[in-house]
Formats: C-alpha cells, sequence, structure tokens
C-alpha cells in the first residue's frame, strides 16, 4: 500500500533532533549541528540557520506549502513505492526553491519530483523485522532564495506482514529426559516456538506420533506438556511426540513442528527379583515370579565351599535395571521336612504360628504383609519392631506353620532352635553354606530355607524366595538284583491285562537291593524296561518292579522270543514290547508243562539320586489258558518262593 493513500500533513515542529545519517538528495555534514543541509545541486556549502517555522509560514513563501508528513508503507514493498506526494504549493519546480532529506532514516527515501519514493536494493529489503524500530523519520528542508531554509517532519510507519513462520528454539528434534516417577497430570517439559511477527502461538500435539497417548497440553497457548499416562522404564525407556506450533490471529496459520524424543529416567519403584525370574501377566501387569532353589547335601557329610543350588546360584538383581542398588542377602526361616511334617525356625522371632496365605502383598490389622508367598506355602511373622509393623516373611514346609507351641522339640530330642546355626548365608553374594552335616536323610528328608533379598539403600524393598536343601542317604552301594536272570510264566487268555508270575504261580516283583537303605529298600529306585527296535505294545514294568502283559494279545502256539536292546531312562513306568518268530512246542499236559517259549526280557534299575543302574533280565514264556506256572526245579521244599 503507498504511502500517499494515508498521507497526513500538519503544522510544522517547531521542537525535535534529526539523527546524523546519508540525505535523500546531498549529503548530511555529521559534523555539523541538526538543521544544516547541503543542496543536492549546489557546489558549495551553505550552512543556514533555521529560522522559526512559524514564522516563516507567515511570510507566504514558496515553502510555506510544506508541513510535517505522517504516512505508512507495507514491509518488503518494491524499490521505487510511493511513500508521500508532496503539495503543489510546495512545488520543487519553482525558481530557487531546494528540498532535501536528512536524517539517519534518510537511505530509504529518494525525492522524484513531489513524491517520496522508497530506496531499497536487492540486498536491502525493508523488512520490520530487521529495524530498530518499525517508526522511520526523516527530515525536509525546503529552502528558497531570499529566504531563510524551512525543516519539516515526514514520519513513516512500516506496516507488518506475516512473512515469517514460527520456528522452535534450536534443532527440530528436541530432547528431555523425564523420571518414571514424575506424577500423572504434573508438566514434564515446555516446548516454545519464535514467531518474528509477534504473532500469537497455539500448541498442539499431533495425534499421530507414536506416543501420544502419554502427553496432553491442558493450556494451548503455554507449551507446557503434561504427562497423561504413567511411565514405566522396565517397559520403555524412549517415547517420541510431535508438537506443532500454530498461529492462531491469523489468515495464513503457518506452522511448525518439533519431534520431542523423551528419555524415561529410571526410578527406584521395583523391589529386587530372584533370578532367573519368571515373567507373567497379572490384570495387565507383568509380575515376575521367583525360582525355587533346590540343592542335594549328603547325610552326616559336609562339602567344601558353599552349596551348588539349581536352577542355578542364589542370585538377585535390583528391578530398576537403569539404578541396579545393591542388594544384600539374609536367611529368615528354616523348616525342616521330616517323614510329611514340617517345622520352622525364624530367626529372631522364635515359632510362631502361620498364616497360610496364597497371594502376594496381603495386609491385614497393623501393618502385616506376606512377601514372597507361593500358592500352598504358610508364613510365619518374623517379629515386631516400634513403628514399622509385622513383616510376614518366613516360608514354612508343606504341612504350614504349626500353631504356637506345638513344638518344643523336634523328633529324636532334637530343639528346633539348633537348625538356626546349620547354614550360613553371605550377606553380599547369596552363597549359602551348610555349617553342620545333617545326621539323617530319614528323619531329616529336606530342609526349606526362606531367603530375602532387600536393597543395601532401602531395607523396605526386598523380595523372599525358597531354597530346599535335600538330604540324601550316603551312597557306598549301588542297588543291585538279587539274579541276573529271572524266568517268568503267562498264561494266554481273554484278560486285557495279567501279572507275569514265577515258579509256583507267585507274581513276580523284581527287586533290586540298595545295602544304603534299611532293608535294602531305596524309594528312589525306578524301574523300566529297556527299549528295544520292536515296541508291540505288549509288556510293562510298573515302578513298584511288578510286572504286567497283554494276555489278549499272547498266543500260545508261537513262540516268543522277547529281546529288549540296552538304554532306559530314568522314571518311566516302562514300555510295552516283545520280538518272537513262529513256532509250536506242543499242548497242555506234556512233560513239564510248557506251552510256548519265548526269548530274552532286559529290565533296568535306576537310581534317581546317584544314577547308578542295574540290569537283569527276564525269560519270559507263554502257557496255555488255565495251565499252572512249573515248580521251580531247583527248589530244595515246598513253599519256598523265588
Amino acid at each position: 500500500m503507498g504511502g500517499s493513500d494515508l498521507q497526513t500533513w500538519g503544522p510544522t515542529l517547531g521542537v525535535g533532533t534529526l539523527r546524523h545519517g546519508d540525505l535523500g538528495m546531498g549529503t548530511w555534514d555529521a559534523g555539523t549541528p541538526p538543521g544544516t543541509c547541503t543542496p543536492w545541486a549546489g557546489g558549495g556549502r551553505a550552512r543556514v540557520p533555521v529560522p522559526d517555522p512559524a514564522v516563516a509560514a507567515a511570510r507566504g513563501d514558496g515553502c510555506s506549502g510544506f508541513g510535517n508528513l505522517f504516512t505508512e508503507i507495507a514491509e518488503n514493498s518494491a524499490h521505487g513505492s510511493l511513500v508521500a506526494r508532496l503539495p503543489a504549493a510546495g512545488d520543487a519546480g519553482s525558481a530557487g526553491l531546494q528540498l532535501c532529506l536528512a536524517g539517519a532514516d534518510a537511505a530509504w527515501f529518494y525525492l522524484d519530483g513531489r513524491s517520496v519514493r522508497l530506496n531499497v536494493s536487492a540486498g536491502r529489503a525493508l523488512d520490520r523485522e530487521e529495524l530498530e524500530s518499525p517508526v522511520l523519520m526523516v527530515a525536509l528542508t525546503c529552502a528558497e532564495d531570499g529566504y531563510s531554509p524551512v525543516e519539516y517532519r515526514i514520519i513513516v510507519q512500516v506496516l507488518n506482514e506475516n512473512d515469517n513462520r514460527p520456528h522452535f528454539q534450536g534443532s527440530t528434534i528436541l530432547t528431555h529426559n523425564v523420571s518414571e516417577l514424575a506424577a500423572v497430570h504434573s508438566v514434564v517439559f515446555s516446548t516454545q516456538a519464535e514467531d518474528a511477527d509477534g504473532d500469537t502461538l497455539m500448541y498442539v500435539i499431533d495425534t499421530a506420533s507414536p506416543d501420544a497417548r502419554f502427553f496432553r497440553i491442558d493450556l494451548p497457548n503455554s507449551g507446557k506438556v503434561v504427562l497423561a499416562r504413567a511411565l514405566d522404564f522396565e517397559s520403555r525407556q524412549q517415547l517420541e511426540v510431535v508438537v506443532t506450533a500454530v498461529e492462531m490471529n491469523t489468515k495464513e496459520r503457518f506452522n511448525a513442528s518439533a519431534r520431542v524424543r523423551v528419555n524415561v529416567l529410571d526410578g527406584d519403584d521395583q523391589y529386587p527379583q530372584f533370578l532367573p525370574c519368571t515373567p507373567r501377566a497379572h490384570h495387565g501387569l507383568t509380575v515376575c515370579t521367583s525360582p525355587v532353589y533346590t540343592a542335594n547335601v549328603t547325610e552326616g557329610q559336609l562339602q567344601g565351599g558353599p552349596l551348588s543350588f539349581s536352577p542355578g546360584s542364589v542370585y538377585a538383581e535390583d528391578g530398576d535395571r537403569g539404578l541396579r542398588a545393591a542388594i544384600t542377602y539374609s536367611l529368615l526361616a528354616v523348616g525342616m521336612d521330616m517323614g510329611g511334617q514340617s517345622w520352622l525356625q525364624c530367626w529372631g522371632g522364635g515359632s510362631v504360628p502361620g498364616v497360610g496365605v496364597h497371594a502376594m502383598g496381603v495386609r491385614a490389622g497393623a501393618g502385616v504383609r506376606a512377601v514372597g508367598v507361593h500358592a500352598g506355602v504358610g508364613v510365619c511373622a518374623m517379629g515386631v519392631r516400634a513403628g514399622w509393623g509385622v513383616h510376614a516373611m518366613g516360608v514354612c514346609g508343606r504341612g504350614g506353620c504349626p500353631s504356637a507351641g506345638e513344638f518344643p522339640t523336634m523328633p529324636h530330642g532334637r530343639g528346633v532352635g539348633q537348625e538356626s546355626s546349620r547354614f550360613h548365608i553371605d550377606n553380599m553374594t547369596g552363597a549359602i553354606t551348610l555349617l553342620r552335616a545333617v545326621e539323617s536323610s530319614r528323619s531329616t528328608p529336606a530342609i526349606s530355607l526362606s531367603v530375602m533379598a532387600s536393597q543395601v539403600n532401602d531395607a523396605n524393598k526386598y523380595a523372599v524366595t525358597q531354597a530346599v536343601v535335600r538330604v540324601l542317604a550316603a551312597n557306598r552301594h549301588p542297588p543291585r538284583f538279587a539274579r541276573p536272570t529271572y524266568r517268568a510264566f503267562v498264561p494266554a487268555g481273554a484278560r486285557e491285562a495279567a501279572l507275569l508270575l514265577t515258579f509256583g504261580g507267585h507274581v513276580l516283583a523284581l527287586r533290586a537291593h540298595d545295602p544304603d537303605f534299611p532293608e535294602g529298600v531305596n524309594p528312589q529306585v525306578r524301574y523300566s524296561l529297556r527299549p528295544g527296535a520292536n515296541h508291540s505294545q505288549l509288556f510293562q514294568v510298573m515302578p513298584n518292579g511288578l510286572l504286567v502283559a497283554r494276555a489278549d494279545r499272547l498266543r500260545p502256539a508261537q513262540a516268543y522270543r522277547l529281546q529288549v536292546g540296552p538304554g532306559g531312562t530314568g522314571g518311566h513306568r516302562g514300555v510295552w514290547g516283545y520280538q518272537g518268530a513262529e513256532g509250536h512246542r506242543g499242548a497242555p499236559g506234556g512233560t513239564g508243562g510248557l506251552g510256548c517259549t519265548g526269548g530274552v526280557w532286559g529290565v533296568l534299575a535306576r537310581d534317581e539320586e546317584s544314577g547308578e543302574t542295574s540290569n537283569t533280565t527276564v525269560e519270559l514264556e507263554v502257557l496255555w489258558p488255565g495251565q499252572a506256572a512249573p515248580r521251580d526245579p531247583s527248589e530244595a521244599g515246598p513253599g519256598r518262593r523265588r
């Protein structure tokens, strides 16, 4: 918009100070006081004092038609744009009339006849944001022969245009650190953009950005970003959101965006976790389930160094992976499993009633908490400290905690208090050492330890798990079958299953004798067939050593040669199998009473604790239906069982 449309002429100014600078038409002498001018057409310097403008106007000379000028022009206007038009009464073409522009801002203008025009170039645009002031002021000096020069003011306001877009300070990729403990609905960071035009900005979060659901902006003009949902360092360590600044008071609505990367800082909000940890989903959360550690010791023996546990050493880590606070270990309770009865010794608290809870974090009354309790495992109270409440932390055996006063002494006269000094745990490493040997595996087949891991810097953050020490009998002898070969008989018939018999019709029960156990019976021995190349589902050995045959699938008219190859796995109930060939051996009633004869059948006995094995062979003969098993030819007398 040209300045002539809004120009305003006013009375001459009697006062005012011009800034030194370039002249629009001529040269301003910085060494001379304001109000003097060298005419552009002159060949010398004429210093003429400025008279009172009111006096000059009263004279009615050629300069009297001028006055102070107020006008405006838009920024970024082109070179030569009209700023103001001088009145006709002050025609610059009048004889003897001289005009010049002076002042610090005079370089922005030049005179073109009666017009004041904008003086810019390609490298020097009129940019309102680059000016010290959006108002330019120049002095118009009018001199006429025979009269004193008169000075007027031309004031030009530079109008703003929306020629600048908003931009964020610094990079368009911003980084902020926010603790995972930051409260929801609190301001976690601020974003500020600048607009050189001074436009009002509004801030919004781009809902299409990856993690927009975590943040919101409550006051659009503030740029303050509020946390909309809780952060979790263990789930996400970095979030990303896009914040956009938009002009509110312009038709262009220019905008700028910044990508904000939020680094989630770890806070101390997790408890220690025993490893290996088994994560389980629980109501939308991931809960770490502690392992149950197991180790074996031999009765009457002490091993050098700490016990070796499975699935690994007793070890816990701070659940806050970014902090990894130091952990200290302690034993809370020792429970002895003695043939179906469970006894418990709690450190510092003695023998107390059990609670028997099935979940974690149970509260009652004066702050009793059950921590690290597995389903079906009871707990016992750990003593009271003033102002702290009671922490139920001791894990009981399978039978739960006894009632108060139920175990003044253990069987065989051993006091419960004696067990408190049997084990030692290294509070720095968690290594557990057996200090006193266990006398008998029969009276104490297993000992249950309740282990607590707590943070050194915060004892209220802890976890509890169970470590079971199994007491094994001393292994001096491997299990052995009484005979290298057993003879077995089974009559063919309609029954689906029939027990194998030995001489005299007695049930055949294979028993591997182990001298390490009273009466030679090792409860850890498991029996199995050694699997062969051909499994026909005909025979099976039970865990107690009894042998079963599918009598309905056996044919006395055939000869079976049962032969099972080497190998075997402990704990299996056995397999069915046979190898045989067609053949006939006669009918019932013949000498010896044998119908069909089979081959060799191998049986394996395995000690599950030591891994030792023993083998024997079963030679099977299939009898005709109703045919009795023969007597043992070597039998010295009636009624003797082999």
